[in-house]
């Protein structure tokens, strides 16, 4: 599998996953009670593979999104995207993208006349726009409250 190649689950890989997530997200859950020691293990036939922890935590990310049919791609963070490719990862215009780029709401570096965004930078962004998305709904709900209308 081509990780930038979105991977697209089939009906059987769907249905395996809904039986496989229960029993990982247990195992994920027992592994953070236990000590070190009990590293997570992948074992066939005489190879065996000692897995980091956080290892564990994406491939049950991924198990969750698969059994739900979503399909699924692994980007590096170090990744430079274009413009358009960060519209796209964040469903928005390529226009938007440029204006916020232009009034420095989004780090970016020019590769001859295109400019380059790095994932981490978009991630940062992404992750500060749904903070502060998430405070203005909450001041409207408060709002809303000391005005009675939630009735």
């Amino acid at each position: 599998m081509n990780a930038n190649v979105p991977y697209i689950p089939t009906d059987e890989d769907r249905e395996l996953a809904k039986e496989t997530l229960p029993q990982l997200q247990r195992l994920v859950a027992r592994l953070k009670d236990e000590s070190a020691e009990n590293t997570p293990r992948l074992v066939s036939g005489e190879d065996k593979i000692v897995l980091p922890a956080n290892a564990l935590a994406l491939l049950t990310a991924f198990i969750e999104e698969t059994a739900q049919g979503h399909a699924v791609s692994v980007v590096a963070t170090a990744t430079e995207l274009t413009t358009q490719e960060a519209a796209d990862f964040l469903q928005v215009s390529r226009p938007f993208i440029v204006k916020e780029l232009e009034a420095g709401k989004i780090s970016f570096v020019r590769r001859g006349r295109y400019r380059r965004l790095r994932m981490v930078d978009l991630i940062a962004y992404q992750e500060e726009h749904s903070y502060r998305a998430e405070r203005a709904l909450q001041k409207l709900a408060d709002l809303s409250q000391q005005l009675g209308l939630d009735e």
